[in-house]
């Protein structure tokens, strides 16, 4: 938390006298917003309660509490939930405020009055799309526009003059709406369009909650013989069913004389497996594209990129562009086809798709550089390009845990199961366990794994952790790594590579999860030590969880 942050929430706990706390507060990003109704009613009535994350949160009233982005309305009333509800249950709710735009919870803090909203859903606002854009964050973290981006709507009340602008969810969305939202745009077709990863990589998520952009747009349904993205149905501002990762992203473009249209379907760097011989795909080896014919499915081309014209900055530019945070060496000959054997790259039908490559300053995204694509070029195979980028996420560290059978609790020690640490540029850090699905952890990687963390060497590995952790933990555990790959080159396990799970995409079983047992200096002393907070560090927030789930149950049920 910034110094302004701590100066403003001070001063508010000074002004506002009715939050009783001990100090250390926190920002709260809400998600949703419930109503509990003392008469156990549905509607848009009641308690109101903020949902963040795995925990619920009354609110302070206050005249400026931001009550007409919560109804999506002008018309409400504010009373105090005190009157409907006995005092000993609103107070296991913790409490936030509202001040300088933000919500805030502070540790230990507890209010003195709750607010209790009535929405009137019964005012007809009439929403009319006036404004919209592609957006994303450039070279030097600012949000521009451009022609392709994060699909950012505005819309304005006709009747109050309210005006709301948020994202559109991807649900139902097609090619023939994709088109028709380029065309609004200024743009002639669609060359692309998507949700999750790519939406992030234009916007960062935790740039979306710390602004509390909200999904204003779902259930896109463009008929054939729409001709205007206003002609086609959808839900606006009445409620969706969609998270964060279903923002739609588009690129727009102009079309060309020719007769078709390539969509880039693969972008990727690839090398051979130093131990299988099989094909990769990391942060570094040869620069491969494939295009489909957007019309007919069955022709593809496949191929490298020319390094005519070719520089740092557009280097830069490639490895953000493949999700990287940037270049850390690049080149070509002979390198390239060390990454990947020349007469492999020929029988595939390899050949050089892009040329001229021209990138300047001002260029922030490797689509705005000049280039030439699928068109004639000088260039032989052996000019084709290699790239090896910076990685997102570096490892931070490394830790073994189990379930203490006396105590029921979390311990970290010389064996359990592996559980990995990794944090970004920004200093985020997320943490889970490694998925192992197909047997690629090996002794190479046990070992240099127990040395990272200052023990001798892996005296066993596997997978199936069930000694270490109940098998109803399956649904606690946060499984972070996909795939862990160390070369022939790698002698530390930092510079190992790692395919990171996004957000809500984690599908390893149990079954898979990476157990190691380490030699130490004394074997018989492993009972280990609590990890902090429990359960909810490592594991997914499962006491989190289960003490919410305590109190949904005691309220709802």
């Amino acid at each position: 938390m910034t110094v302004r942050v701590l100066l403003l929430t001070a001063l508010a706990l000074v002004q506002l006298g009715e939050v009783k706390a001990d100090g250390n507060c926190t920002r709260v990003y809400p998600s949703g917003w419930h109503f509990l109704n003392p008469n156990s009613t549905e509607g848009r009535s009641g308690l109101l309660l903020a949902e963040s994350g795995d925990r619920l949160y009354t609110l302070l009233p206050g005249r400026r509490n931001p009550y007409e982005r919560i109804c999506n309305s002008t018309s409400y009333k504010e009373s105090r939930a005190e009157n409907y509800f006995p005092e000993e249950k609103l107070q296991q709710f913790p409490c936030m405020f509202w001040e300088e735009g933000g919500f805030y919870y502070c540790q230990g803090g507890s209010c003195t009055s709750y607010a209790y909203l009535e929405c009137n859903d019964k005012s007809e606002a009439d929403w009319r799309l006036y404004h919209a854009a592609l957006i994303y964050e450039d070279y030097d973290g600012e949000v521009v526009e451009g022609r392709e981006g994060l699909l950012m709507v505005a819309f304005n009340d006709v009747n109050s003059g309210d005006v709301r602008s948020g994202t559109v969810c991807d649900d139902n969305f097609n090619w023939h709406a994709a088109d028709l939202s380029c065309q609004y745009l200024g743009y002639e077709h669609a060359e692309g369009w998507g949700s999750e990863p790519q939406n992030f990589r234009y916007i960062n998520e935790s740039l979306l909650e710390e602004h509390n952009v909200q999904i204003l747009v779902d259930e896109v349904d463009c008929g054939n013989n729409t001709s205007n993205i206003t002609e086609c149905e959808a839900q606006v501002m009445a409620g969706h069913d969609c998270s964060r990762s279903e923002n739609l992203w588009l690129k727009c473009g102009y079309r060309n004389s020719t007769d078709f249209d390539w969509d880039l379907v693969f972008k990727g760097l690839i090398r051979v497996d130093d131990f299988s011989g099989d094909a990769r795909i990391g942060r570094e080896g040869l620069l491969t594209l494939a295009f489909q014919d957007k019309y007919n499915e069955d022709n593809h081309i496949a191929g490298s990129v020319c390094d005519d014209y070719f520089n740092n900055h557009a280097a830069d530019l490639t490895c953000q562009y493949l999700g990287y945070r940037g270049a850390e060496d690049w080149g070509s000959d002979p390198k390239n086809f060390q990454y990947f054997p020349r007469d492999a790259f020929e029988q595939q039908g390899g050949q050089i798709v892009i040329d001229d490559v021209k990138c300047d300053e001002k260029d922030r995204n490797i689509t705005e550089c000049e280039m030439n694509i699928l068109e004639s070029n000088d260039c032989g195979l052996d000019e084709s390009l290699w790239l090896k980028c910076y990685s997102e996420w570096e490892l931070a560290s490394l830790e073994l845990h189990k379930v203490d059978n006396r105590t029921g609790r979390v311990v970290n020690g010389t064996e359990g199961v592996l559980v990995v640490s990794y944090s970004d540029h920004l200093s985020n850090y997320d943490a889970g366990a490694v998925c192992d699905r197909f047997s690629d952890f090996n002794e190479r990687m046990a070992n240099m794994a127990c040395s990272f963390m200052g023990y001798g060497s892996a005296k066993a590995w596997g997978t199936k952790p069930y000694e270490y952790l109940p098998e109803t933990w399956a649904d606690r555990v946060k499984v972070l790594v996909n795939e862990l790959y160390c070369s022939k080159a790698d002698s530390n396990i930092r510079e190992c590579e790692a395919s990171l799970y996004s957000k809500g995409e984690d599908d390893c079983s149990m079954d898979y999860i990476v157990w190691l047992k380490c030699s130490s200096d004394d074997d018989d002393d492993d009972d280990g030590e609590e990890v902090e907070n429990g359960l909810e560090v490592n594991f997914g927030g499962a006491k989190l969880t289960a003490n919410l789930d305590k109190i949904r149950r005691k309220w709802f049920f």
